[in-house]
């Protein structure tokens, strides 16, 4: 304990000690950054290719819904739920993940919105590797739920 203490300016361990717990710290922190980045990134991608398979079926039946009728008869919904599976890369029902060079993407469970309006909700699991200077750590599981839908005025 005396090294420790000492008035001499001979405190190495400590400052060595110190030192590591902020480096520590950072790597964790830029590693935590990097993977909210990834996720932020990954939303924002299928979000837009959700929004592109609704936007796609809102212009196949424009007609329908320009002049007001029933255009629940004219929307295929199942379709809509296809098209939302193959832009997301799950064009088969055998497919269940897929591995990315930075996460893997569980299948997502793609529900068609027919209440007020049309459009279609995704939930799925991004599961991201947390590694800090080339040890992995385990993996992280996130929840997403994305929703695309054109409402009723």
């Amino acid at each position: 304990m005396r090294i420790l203490k000492n008035k001499n300016g001979m405190a190495y361990v400590l400052t060595c000690a110190v030192t590591v717990v902020i480096m520590m710290l950072l790597a964790v922190l830029f590693q935590y950054r990097f993977l909210a980045s990834v996720v932020r990134t990954q939303r924002e991608e299928a979000q837009m290719k959700l929004d592109s398979v609704v936007m796609k079926s809102a212009v196949e039946n424009y007609d329908a819904l320009k002049q007001g009728i029933a255009y629940g008869d004219h929307i295929d919904y199942e379709k809509m739920v296809r098209d939302a599976y193959d832009a997301l890369g799950f064009s088969d029902g055998d497919t269940e993940r897929l591995e990315d060079r930075i996460f893997t993407l569980v299948r997502p469970q793609i529900t068609a919105i027919q209440d007020g309006g049309f459009g279609l909700t995704a939930s799925y699991e991004l599961i991201l590797p947390f590694e800090i200077l080339g040890e992995s750590y385990g993996e992280i599981a996130v929840p997403i739920t994305l929703t695309s839908k054109f409402t009723e005025k």
